[in-house]
Order: C-alpha cells, then structure tokens, then sequence
C-alpha cells in the first residue's frame, strides 16, 4: 500500500505538473501575443470542448476503472470493447453539437470566426478518441507512469508549437492554435497504443450488457461531469454574451490561479478513486469516511500557503501572470481565491460519491448548484459586470459545499471539524521530515 502511495503519486503529480507548467507555459505567451478579443475567444472554446471531453470521462472512465479491476481477460475484452463503443458514440454527438451550434455561439458572443474554430475542433474530437481509451485503461491498471509520459508528449508538443511562434514568428493565429491541438492529439494517441497494447483488449464485438452496465452506470458521472462544467464556465458564457470577449479575456486571466490548486486536487482525486473503490466494495464506509477526511486535509494544507501569497500582492501576482494590462482587477482575483479553498471539499465529494456507488446523489448536488450559479449570474452580471460573476460562481460554490457535508455527514459520518484537525498534522509531519532531512548536514558541519 506504501510503494501504491508513492508510486502512483509521484507518476500522478508529475502529470498535473507537468500539464500546469506546458499550460501555464501556453497561457502566458498566448495572452501576450493576442488581443483580449482574440484571447477571449479562445478562452470560450477551450470552455466548450473541455465541456465535451470531460462529459466523454464522466461517461466512460470511473464505469470501466471500477469494472476493469480484478476482472477476468474475458471480461476486459467486453468491457473495454463497450467502453470504446460508448466513447466513438458520444464523439459523434459532440461533432454534431459543434457543427450545429457554431453559428449561435458566434452570434451571441459577438465572436467572429468561433464557428469555424469549433469545426476544425471536431477533427481534434475525433483524434481524441485513442487517447482517452488508452488513459482509462492505464488507469484502470494502475499504469500512472505511461498515463504521465502520455499526457507530457501532448502537452509538452503543444507547448513547444507555441513558444515557436513566439520566438520565431512573433504571432500566432487562432486557426493556427486549433489545428495542432488536432496534430499533438495524433501523435500522442499512437505515442499512447505502444504503451497499453500489452493490455488493450478492445478487438471483439461490444455486447449490449456491458454498453447497458457502463451508461447506467456513467449517465450520472457524465451528468455531473457536464454540470461541473457548466457551473464552471457559466460565469465566463454570460460574460461573454452581456459584457463581450474581452471581460472573458480579463476574467479567464484572473481564474488561472486556479491551475495552481488543480495540480494537488487533481493528483488527490485520482489516487483516490480507485482505492475508495475498493473500499467501498468493501463495505468498509470507515475507511471510506478516513480517506475523504484525509484527503481534503492534505489539499487544504497544501493549498493555504499559496492563497495566503497570492492575497498579500494580488495586483503583482495579476501583473506576472498575464502582463500590466489585466492587473486592473485584483478585487476578481480575491474573490476567486476563496474558491479554491471550497474546491477540495466540492472534487473530494464527487470521488466518494462514485466510489460508493452513488453517482446519482452527486449529479443531483452539482446540477442544483449549477443553477443557482446560472440564476446569480444572470441577475448579478448586469449590475456588477465582471464582480458579479465571480461573488455569483463563489456564493453558488459556499452553499454546494455546505450540502455535500450534510450529504456526507449521512452516508459515511464525516466530521468537518476531523478535517480542520487534519490541517496542522501535515504541517508537523512536513517540519519533522525537513528535520531529519537537514540533522546529518549540521551533524556534518559541526564535526568538520
């Protein structure tokens, strides 16, 4: 189980690390070669096929993780083959979706050239398909060394295509940014087949039990997933609609501290899930409740340090992350601080809530939330431009968060208070380590 911790922990946080610095590393020089117009439009349509690909893993991933593990190889060749039906399905609903919709997003955007974006995007849907199947599988079989190498090739490529232009060409086009993120999904899916062919058994006819068992069981996941979404991208939809591109250029700058928070809260979840899962099967809803209590201690721990940092010099922290000319509006970035501290309970939630089997309790949550987030956006928009998004997102957040711990105080009897208690028990484990670390250097010094 220790070996489990560390290996897969370090695999999966050399991933989320790795994507924050190559994104990280993109959102800086694209923000600074392109107009807020311009950077606002790409904001919307990275918002919407996010949207897409992460319905496509709510669907697909935890139904075939959870399925997958101790199977026989007969049953993995039925479930994967179901699994890749489901995800080549949905695919061609999502291409549909873009095609059909490009038109009105620009319309309402005001945002010439997003129906074109969107289209070209459906080729990148499309080379998607391989490489999401190959990441639940290594996934599924605790493979997070290829799952990490998988995601560096893609992220690193588009990466380097950018600092290209940035360097050599001084410019770079919106179609131009779109049409590799189809040529980096390419060659990091075939980059991918050679490192789960030893366990990819999709090569049989998928049956209809195990297309019906993964939708029953990922329809609330997909759910949730694309209400998560939305809850996340409504606040920058309806700027984009009342206040136009470039409030979402000045709003989408000020969210990316987020992507600091993402890394250890995603690293978390995805360690998690699948040892909750077999917890869960377990009926061992202690272990269950220690894990969810632990988890979010560890996050807030890490996270607090950073909140306190970025609050003390958030015109500073604007300047360096997206230039002088979005560091107008540090009361947004304040504001938006206050998510990421709600932001460990909220993802934790969703990983309890699947592992035990009841993703539908979660779909109903995040949806509810979504709405309230829609409706506060709506009224407080037009009265406070861009603050009236982010109090309209942080308030919606606060009351989800509030109901997933009464939620979870009844299934599983968890104990907020156990969580703040957990917070400074990292920090002293952290400080003894440190120590131990440091004792033979002084040892040494003081003998010489």
């Amino acid at each position: 189980m220790k070996n489990y911790w560390i290996n897969s922990g370090f695999y999966t946080f050399l991933q989320r690390f790795s994507t924050l610095l190559f994104g990280f590393g993109g959102f800086y020089i694209l923000i600074r070669m392109q107009s807020k117009q311009d950077f606002g439009i790409w904001a919307l349509v990275i918002s919407i096929t996010a949207l897409l690909e992460v319905a496509r893993n709510g669907l697909i991933q935890n139904g075939l993780i959870k399925y997958s593990i101790g199977a026989s190889e007969k049953e993995q060749r039925a479930i994967q083959s179901a699994a890749l039906f489901l995800n080549i399905s949905l695919t061609v609903v999502s291409c549909i979706f873009l095609l059909s919709t490009g038109a009105y997003f620009e319309q309402i955007w005001h945002a010439k050239g997003i129906s074109h974006l969107l289209s070209v995007y459906c080729l990148t849907s499309i080379a998607f398909i391989p490489f999401q199947q190959f990441t639940y599988l290594q996934q599924s079989n605790f493979d997070f060394k290829s799952l990490s190498i998988m995601y560096m090739i893609r992220q690193g490529s588009f990466f380097g295509v950018i600092l290209y232009h940035f360097i050599f060409i001084h410019s770079m086009s919106l179609n131009t940014l779109v049409w590799w993120t189809f040529y980096t999904s390419i060659i990091s899916s075939i980059v991918g087949y050679f490192m789960v062919r030893k366990y990819f058994y999709a090569n049989e006819m998928p049956t209809k039990y195990w297309i019906v068992k993964l939708f029953n069981y990922g329809k609330y996941s997909f759910g949730t997933n694309v209400s998560g979404m939305l809850f996340n991208s409504i606040d920058q939809f309806m700027l984009g609609s009342m206040a136009g591109t470039a409030q979402v250029a000045i709003y989408n700058a000020s969210s990316k501290i987020n992507n600091l928070i993402e890394v250890p809260i995603s690293t978390v979840a995805s360690i998690v899930f699948p040892q909750t899962s077999l917890k869960a099967n377990e009926n061992n809803n202690e272990g269950v409740r220690h894990m969810y209590e632990k988890s979010v201690s560890v996050l807030l721990a890490m996270i607090l340090p950073v909140l306190i940092v970025v609050a003390i010099i958030p015109t500073f922290a604007l300047t360096f992350i997206a230039g002088s000319a979005y560091a107008d509006y540090p009361g947004v970035l304040m504001i938006i601080l206050l998510f990421s501290i709600l932001q460990p309970f909220s993802r934790q939630f969703g990983t309890v809530l699947d592992s035990l089997g009841k993703p539908n309790i979660n779909f109903y949550c995040i949806s509810g939330a979504a709405i309230v987030n829609l409706v506060l956006n709506y009224s407080l928009i037009p009265i406070w431009g861009i603050y009236g998004a982010a109090f309209s997102t942080f308030t919606a957040l606060f009351v989800s968060v509030i109901i997933n711990l009464i939620v979870l105080k009844k299934l599983i009897n968890v104990d907020f208070i156990s969580i703040l208690k957990g917070i400074l028990p990292v920090y002293s484990f952290i400080y003894c380590k440190v120590l131990d670390y440091l004792k033979p250097i002084f040892n040494k010094q003081i003998v010489l």
